[in-house]
């Protein structure tokens, strides 16, 4: 890494790549993606994050982020999102704030008190939640259809620069 710096101006900026390549988080759910969209706001941003596959999800940030981090329509960002902050439901419901993502359930692993489920949204995208307070345990098998649901104010947002 350090024979990078040599080349040049770019050098560092290569070095800083490799150094952010190497981010870990304790979030279960990430995803990079391309701004398709950015609505403002005098105090919050809604920011439509492109997927793969016709796959997006929204994000509210303040303006000042949203200003700070650079965003601007077409820019690749990442997308992070904590399995505690994603309700796994047998059927398509939320509010009007919600992502909702459809798909087969892949994986469910449960304990005396929580049930932590894996959707396959798509090919490449993958989801990871827990099962609403409520929903019927039996409902949410593996190989049967479910929804996700997670709030726009849960997604953090993020830049490779």
């Amino acid at each position: 890494m350090e024979s990078l710096t040599r080349f040049g101006p770019n050098g560092a900026r290569h070095l800083d790549l490799l150094h952010h390549m190497t981010l870990q988080t304790s979030a279960r759910n990430c995803y990079e993606g391309t701004i398709g969209a950015i609505e403002s706001g005098r105090i919050n941003d809604r920011i439509r994050l492109d997927l793969d596959e016709g796959v997006s999800l929204n994000a509210t940030l303040t303006h000042a982020s949203t200003e700070r981090l650079g965003l601007t329509e077409g820019r690749c960002a990442l997308a992070f999102l904590k399995a505690q902050a994603v309700r796994i439901r047998p059927q398509t419901s939320g509010d009007a704030d919600s992502n909702l993502w459809t798909g087969r359930i892949d994986h469910r692993a449960d304990d005396d008190t929580l049930t932590e489920i894996s959707l396959d949204i798509t090919p490449k995208v993958r989801i990871t939640g827990l099962a609403a307070p409520g929903a019927p345990r039996g409902s949410l098998l593996a190989g049967t259809t479910a929804t996700a649901c997670f709030q726009a104010t849960d997604v953090l947002i993020g830049t490779f620069d």
